[in-house]
């Protein structure tokens, strides 16, 4: 909801995306280049674009990852505002998709200066951001883990 109204809102996508067994796999964390955050791939759509098209497209660009399985029957979303010198003050809204990769072969692109593939316990440990904790906790219910980092 935009709790902003003279602000836009912007959407983007995203994948919560895995490597390994379900009962225990490796999570891709991208820590940014700009602020030093974890997170994960992501980015603005297109116009034109639907939001899944983004979240792949994003995620090829920002890793060099397209082989992916996307988890059907999970979708989640955030809102946050961003202070952008090029964009202004804006809404940013992110669905994250849950999706599956058979190799943790991974080129960052410049946005992002570091990346690991974590347990879900360390992924946690590293997200800085409650909304993007819950809502990656909520990927890990879908998947049948324990919420307990």
């Amino acid at each position: 909801m935009n709790d902003m109204p003279d602000k836009p809102t912007l959407p983007a996508a995203g994948f919560f995306l895995y490597c390994g067994e379900v009962n225990s796999p490796r999570w891709l964390a991208l820590r940014n280049a700009t602020h030093g955050a974890w997170g994960f791939p992501k980015g603005h759509s297109r116009e034109g674009e639907s939001l899944l098209q983004a979240a792949h497209r994003e995620l090829e660009e920002e890793t060099g990852i397209e082989a992916v399985k996307v988890i059907e029957g999970f979708q989640c979303e955030i809102e946050y505002e961003v202070v952008s010198p090029r964009r202004g003050t804006y809404l940013k809204r992110v669905v994250y998709y849950l999706a599956f990769t058979p190799s943790q072969e991974t080129a960052i692109s410049s946005e992002h200066d570091e990346y690991r593939w974590v347990s879900s316990k360390e992924m946690l440990e590293l997200i800085a951001f409650d909304n993007l904790r819950e809502a990656f906790n909520a990927a890990l219910s879908f998947l049948g883990e324990s919420k307990q980092p």
